[in-house]
């Protein structure tokens, strides 16, 4: 685990950009006009006024709504808050966190709800930061300071917001040594959003400590502009699970389990915890009950058992359960952020039966409204919403305070997540037929014991020599040698440079070695472009929708592929998974990387065969899985877990004379020979500071020049190579100056000029400037 002092000396100070910069300037003045006003100028209504809404430490987002107007002439509360600004500060943390906590309650109850029916939470926390700089940090919602605090292992001990945030300050001081002025002050608490946006939870709650990329100018934006609600991803309607089904006391059931998982569980000892605290519930119940909890991100299948994920210990460390669920319903499960729009809509109040028939009309497969009013009980557990008796009696519902806070970063407009097919259409594809199987063959996967019958190298290579790959023939042999090496684990990862063929690999493999057997490749090898949004099995292997018309499995080309394999074990498959770490693998593929050290592929934890896809299937041992990985700031780093079941293989090395002589045999020497001239020593000056460029650069500049007519004058083609190179090459180049990133830029500087290159020349020009002045360049600053 990156400790605090890690963090904040080698990844922090380094890495913030000018918006941070510009933000501390702004703090700062704010917190010094504070401190320095007389007591004749703090009881003035229009100080008041600014003290409360000024916004240049952050801004409050949906909080901004909740407004204190009266509050600015309430001289008494003035005197209050002069009282406290010149308060004697304690030397014992815990007191400090007790004084403060205490002033913080005393004043909301102040304000709520003379000022305001609501409480104004963030606002107050705001005038806080300007109020105590060296005991507060910048994150205006205690959820936002417990993702903080846990990555770090610091223990919540009962305390709320202010009282979180003086022991994290005081834990930082420990190892960082005494602040030393303001600027000081600031710069800590600014290290708290920096870390948010670092260690800030995924969909399915995980939190990572050690993420690439770090937090820039535009993460800066989103603190001024939200610092009391993190934005939620919506996922795309075609993933989102259909309802949620709910039992009584589900929360309370819930903690039950995670607390019976915290030294790891299995499935059948949380389900055995649920009927324990519920007793009135029969076995398919607790099954469903127990289905939620993976479903909601609060456990996680590790080496044969489930464990509380960081969204979990969140939970079990006291996290309202509004806080840490909501998020995970809002972005998984269709119809939530329906409902808080709607709501948010009305004003008020809106009938529950009427809310349930709008419901339907984004959703007409609901045909009944069970699912709808499944969904009503998980917002009424999570406080989001109210119910109470209307005219009639019938029940109406409405927003709570936590439910419009919510409500205000959901979609407006939610056309987007409306699925307009028929009954009968929909039907068809949960009950979708996977390869033909029955029942009978879904129980006994394997119909074929025979095992794999491998092609020979010699043959894989030759064939492989027909596709056209340059400088990949030499790594074909070690990939072959490492998807035959361990036959439980035909996996492999390559990484590095982008366009170096890494992908064209991974495709000609699957297709020379079906060839050598005879076999369409079409059939056995499937390629999926992994992406962002999957956070867990189910955008892989798909999962058990329990409120479909009727309930179903929802399926995916993947799991139909892994089945085709297990039937035919004699046979290969090659599953080749594109940018795999775009999201993070450990979530995504931990069924197989379970599967790969010997226990059986779980797909679903519904009982034994669902619409033909059983439960679980023996290991295919067939199965070749190729990854290709790109690292840089869009991408996750792999966990050890990952690490530990493949073969990696690294492409940073281009073969620039070979690639040149592949092309002259496509004709155009003169074209090839002048952009070869200046791509060559670009490569090797950027080479050091690991930001050269991969075939696929070298291929389209070149494609881009030979547009050119050969009939131009050579200032056409010297302008087509300035441009290509600005667009193809300059773009990915980045970095800090811990590195040899100034003498690059400084080489290909000389280069651009050398070459009569003006418009990469200015950019490059540009971007070392940059690097000098704020220790880091990039193409788009």
């Amino acid at each position: 685990m990156t400790t605090l002092t890690q963090a904040y000396r080698v990844d922090y100070l380094p890495n913030r950009d000018a918006g941070y910069v510009g933000w501390a300037e702004s703090y700062k003045n704010v917190v010094e006009r504070v401190q320095s006003a007389d007591h004749q100028t703090w009881l003035q209504p229009e100080f008041q006024r600014w003290l409360w809404e000024d916004d240049s430490v952050a801004k409050l987002g949906p909080g901004n709504s909740v407004t204190v107007d009266g509050a600015y002439a309430d001289n008494q509360l003035a005197e209050r808050l002069w009282q406290l600004r010149n308060w004697t500060r304690p030397d014992e943390p815990l007191a400090r966190a007790k004084f403060l906590q205490d002033a913080f309650e005393e004043v909301l109850k102040a304000v709520t709800p003379r000022y305001n029916a609501r409480r104004p939470s963030a606002r107050l926390a705001r005038l806080f930061c300007a109020m105590f700089p060296r005991d507060t940090v910048c994150l205006l919602a205690h959820y936002m300071t417990g993702w903080v605090r846990r990555a770090f292992r610091i223990p919540k001990s009962g305390w709320d917001l202010i009282g979180q945030q003086v022991l994290f300050r005081e834990k930082l001081r420990s190892e960082l040594g005494p602040e030393t002025d303001l600027s000081d002050d600031i710069e800590r608490s600014q290290f708290a959003w920096y870390m948010l946006v670092k260690v800030r939870p995924t969909d399915d709650g995980a939190i990572d400590i050690s993420p690439t990329g770090n937090p820039t100018e535009s993460d800066v934006r989103e603190a001024k502009a939200n610092s009391t609600q993190l934005p939620v991803r919506i996922l795309p309607v075609e993933v989102q699970s259909k309802g949620l089904s709910y039992i009584r006391d589900n929360i309370s059931l819930i903690l039950g389990a995670l607390r019976a998982s915290e030294h790891g569980a299995t499935r059948d000892d949380l389900i055995r915890q649920i009927l324990s605290d519920a007793p009135f519930l029969n076995r398919n119940s607790a099954q469903s009950a127990f289905a939620t909890i993976p479903r909601l991100g609060l456990i996680e299948l590790r080496d044969g058992a489930y464990y509380p994920t960081e969204r979990g210990l969140a939970l079990l460390d006291g996290e309202p359960p509004g806080d840490v669920i909501t998020p995970v319903i809002i972005a998984r499960v269709f119809g939530v952020a329906h409902i808080l729009n709607e709501l948010r809509n009305a004003k008020g109040t809106l009938v529950q039966g009427e809310l349930a028939e709008r419901l339907q009309s984004y959703y007409p497969n609901w045909t009944t409204t069970f699912a709808p009013t499944a969904l009503f009980q998980w917002l009424l557990a999570l406080k989001l919403i109210i119910s109470k008796p209307g005219s009639g009696g019938r029940k109406e519902l409405s927003l709570t305070e936590a439910g419009e806070e919510w409500a205000a970063i959901v979609p407006t407009d939610m056309s987007a997540w409306k699925i307009e097919r028929s009954d009968a259409e929909a039907t068809a594809i949960s009950n979708i037929a996977l390869d033909g199987l029955g029942t009978a063959a879904a129980n006994d996967m394997v119909t074929d014991k025979a095992p794999l019958r491998p092609a020979d190298l010699t043959d894989v290579r030759e064939r492989f020599k027909t596709l056209d790959l340059v400088g990949l023939e030499e790594t074909l042999s070690l990939v072959h040698h490492a998807l035959h090496a361990l036959p439980g684990k035909r996996f492999v990862l390559l990484a590095g440079l982008s366009g170096t063929g890494k992908s064209a690999l991974a495709r000609g493999y699957a297709q020379a070695y079906c060839e050598a057997l005879n076999l369409h490749v079409d059939e056995h090898r499937l390629e999926l472009a992994v992406r962002p949004d999957w956070i867990d099995p189910g955008g892989l292997l798909g999962f058990f929708n329990p409120i479909g018309n009727p309930p179903g499995f929802q399926a995916t080309n993947a799991l139909r592929f892994l089945l085709r394999a297990a039937k035919h074990p004699h046979e290969p498959y090659f599953l080749c998974l594109d940018e795999m770490n775009l999201a993070r693998v450990e979530h995504y593929f931990a069924p197989l990387l379970s599967a790969m050290e010997g226990a059986r592929l779980e797909i679903h934890a519904e009982g034994e065969v669902i619409d033909n896809v059983p439960a679980s299937i023996e290991w295919p041992k067939n199965l070749f899985i190729i990854g290709t990985v790109n690292m840089d700031e869009s991408t996750h780093a792999f966990s050890d877990k990952v690490l530990d079941r493949a073969f990696v293989f690294e492409f940073w090395d281009v073969d620039l004379e070979r690639w040149k002589n592949e092309r002259l045999k496509q004709g155009n020497p003169a074209v090839l020979e002048r952009v070869f001239s200046v791509v060559k020593p670009l490569y090797d000056a950027l080479y050091e500071a690991r930001r050269h460029f991969g075939y696929r650069a070298l291929n389209e500049v070149l494609a881009f020049c030979q547009i050119v007519p050969d009939d131009a004058p050579d200032t056409a083609l010297n302008a087509a190579l300035d441009h290509a190179i600005f667009a193809k090459i300059l773009t990915k180049v980045r970095g800090d100056d811990t590195g040899q990133l100034g003498a690059a830029l400084a080489s290909v500087a000389g280069i651009c000029e050398r070459e009569n290159l003006p418009v990469s020349l200015r950019k490059v020009k540009a971007m070392s400037q940059a690097l000098e002045a704020t220790g880091a360049a990039r193409f788009w600053a």
